[in-house]
C-alpha cells in the first residue's frame, strides 16, 4: 500500500518512543517482525505515532490499531490520515486488533463514528507471571501432576539461547510440524525469523534439555515494565508433561521481572483455547474490529 513500507528491523528503535503501557500483544516489535512475510505488515510513522496496514492472503489491506506517542493527543489526524489512504486505494476504512483501551481513546476523541466487533478468535489470553511461575493451587494441580510425571521418567535442564542451540531447536520445531502436518509453514518461517535476528530483537529464548538433548524451547519478549509476551512454545509431540514444564521454567526463569505474561490468541481453534483456559488467565484482552459508522438517512 502507497505511503506504507514492510517493517524492517531498524522500525525497532521507533518502538521505544511508543507510550503504551498494556498487554496488546501488538507493542511487540518482535512477534510483528516475525510474521511480517505472513500478514505483509507495513509501517508509516506519523508524527503522532506509527501507524499500521496489513493483509493476510487474499484478503483485501486493512489497518491495525495505531501506536501512540502520546495518549494525551487527539487521534482525529492519524484516523483522518488513514481513512484517506484507504479512500485513494477505493477501500473501506477497516481498523483491526483494537483493544479497549484504544476504543476508549477513540470514543473520547471520535465520539459514536465507529461501529466495533468482537473478534473472538483474536482475544489474548493474560496471566499472572507468579501463578505461571509456580502453578500453585488447586486450580492447577493436574499441570504439577503432568510435570512429577516427567519428572519420574526424565532429568531436565533449562537455559538461556547459545547460537550452539539452533540446531537442536529446529529439530524439535521440525519434529513437532510434522506431528501436526504444518511442515514448511508459516510458524515455521516466523521462528526462523525470530533465530536469525533474535539478538536484534532482544528476545528471551529458553531452551531445555530432556535427558541431556534439546527438548523443548521457547521465545519471547518483554513488552513494558510490568509485561511480557510468550511468542513461540515448542515442545517434542507425545512427552507427557514437557509443555507443562517448558511453560513454568520460560515464566519462572526468563519473566521474573514482570507481573503478567500475555500467551497470545488462540485464532479461534477450539483446542487451542481450552489449552489456554486450563491455565485459569487473569483475564482475556478483547480484540475489535472497527469500521465507520454509516451516516444515518
Amino acid at each position: 500500500m502507497r505511503k506504507f513500507e514492510p517493517l524492517r528491523l531498524e522500525h525497532r528503535a521507533l518502538y521505544g518512543r511508543v507510550c503504551g503501557r498494556n498487554e496488546n500483544s501488538k507493542f511487540s516489535f518482535a512477534q510483528s517482525y516475525m510474521w511480517q512475510p505472513s500478514y505483509h505488515i507495513g509501517i508509516c510513522p506519523h508524527e503522532d505515532g506509527l501507524l499500521f496496514c496489513s493483509h493476510v492472503g487474499e484478503e483485501p489491506p486493512h489497518m491495525v490499531a495505531p501506536l501512540l506517542f502520546d495518549r494525551n493527543r487527539s487521534l482525529r489526524p492519524m484516523f483522518d490520515f488513514m481513512r484517506s489512504v484507504m479512500e485513494g486505494e477505493g477501500l473501506p476504512f477497516e481498523i483491526r486488533y483494537v483493544c479497549p483501551q484504544m476504543r476508549e481513546l477513540m470514543e473520547r476523541d471520535m465520539p459514536g463514528a465507529f461501529t466495533y466487533e468482537e473478534d473472538p478468535g483474536a482475544g489474548e489470553y493474560i496471566y499472572e507471571q507468579s501463578a505461571l511461575a509456580t502453578l500453585a493451587g488447586k486450580k492447577l494441580h493436574q499441570k504439577r501432576n503432568l510435570i512429577n510425571a516427567f519428572l519420574r521418567e526424565h532429568t531436565f535442564s533449562f537455559s538461556e539461547f547459545e547460537p550452539g542451540d539452533l540446531e537442536g531447536c529446529l529439530a524439535v520445531n521440525a519434529a513437532w510440524a510434522e506431528a501436526k502436518g504444518e511442515e514448511d509453514g508459516e510458524e515455521t518461517e516466523a521462528i526462523e525469523r525470530g533465530f536469525a535476528a533474535w539478538r536484534e530483537l532482544e528476545l528471551r529464548i529458553g531452551v531445555l534439555r530432556m535427558d541431556g538433548q534439546i527438548a523443548a524451547f521457547s521465545m519471547s519478549e518483554k513488552m513494558a515494565p510490568q509485561a511480557g509476551i510468550e511468542i513461540i512454545e515448542k515442545a517434542l509431540p507425545d512427552v507427557k508433561g514437557l509443555f507443562q514444564l517448558i511453560n513454568r521454567e520460560t515464566a519462572a526463569r526468563l519473566f521474573a521481572d514482570v507481573e503478567r505474561i500475555n500467551r497470545c490468541e488462540d485464532m479461534g481453534l477450539e483446542g487451542l483455547r481450552q489449552a489456554k483456559l486450563s491455565y485459569h488467565p487473569l483475564y482475556v484482552l478483547p480484540k475489535y474490529r472497527c469500521r465507520l459508522r454509516a451516516p444515518e438517512a
